[in-house]
């Protein structure tokens, strides 16, 4: 982020009563590749409760964790177990 984008972003904060973590969601947007723009919008989009008293809000941290190991250990399930096989 260039200098006037850095001013203009610390003008409309201190105008506003945007949050610090709202601010740091900004920040993280802004420094996405242009390639990152559309999956990261896809994941907002998609990573939300679909039913229930909590319908269109974006899935809890702890649920994120879950999903996160469940995908680390599916994906990396095969070459962990290639690597024990090769250790062997």
């Amino acid at each position: 982020m260039d200098r006037s984008k850095l001013d203009n972003t610390l003008k409309l904060i201190t105008k506003s009563n945007i949050t610090k973590e709202r601010y740091a969601l900004y920040a993280t947007i802004d420094q996405l590749s242009e390639t990152e723009v559309k999956p990261a919008q896809h994941l907002l989009n998609n990573t939300r409760y679909p039913k229930g008293s909590q319908q269109g809000q974006i899935l809890s941290p702890c649920l994120q964790n879950k999903a996160l190991s469940f995908i680390g250990d599916s994906l990396y399930k095969s070459a962990k177990l290639l690597k024990k096989k090769s250790d062997h």
